[in-house]
């Protein structure tokens, strides 16, 4: 008899659940640690010329490049960086022009704008 067998049914569910947390945790520092390294063709050239070591302003963009839009809460999660640090970020990233801001309050979304992409080329 395995291991498995002898787990009840709860323990087993518990168990995958562990798993999966263990999975998404890997999956996310991944992405972090990419957030933080220039790639060629995915940080809008702007971003790149004015601070080649802004990993969250370049996190902020391919997040956003990524998944469309998404709120400041998601990634401040994301990027596990300090809330203000965040907002400071993405306050300069909408003077730049490079992302757009719908909504008012906790529900404002932020989009990559077109001249993002553009100068992305």
């Amino acid at each position: 008899m395995n291991e498995h067998e002898c787990m009840s049914q709860e323990e087993r569910i518990h168990r995958v659940g562990a798993l999966c947390s263990k999975a998404v945790t890997l999956m996310v520092m991944a992405e972090k640690e990419s957030a933080r390294n220039t790639f060629p063709g995915e940080v809008t050239a702007e971003i790149e010329k004015e601070s080649q070591d802004d990993w969250i302003s370049q996190g902020i963009v391919n997040y956003l490049k990524r998944f469309g839009c998404a709120g400041a809460r998601e990634m401040v999660r994301y990027l596990d960086v300090k809330r203000t640090t965040c907002f400071r970020r993405l306050k300069d990233l909408r003077e730049k022009g490079l992302i757009e801001a719908r909504g008012h309050g906790r529900g404002v979304q932020y989009s990559v704008t077109a001249q993002a992409i553009i100068n992305r080329r």
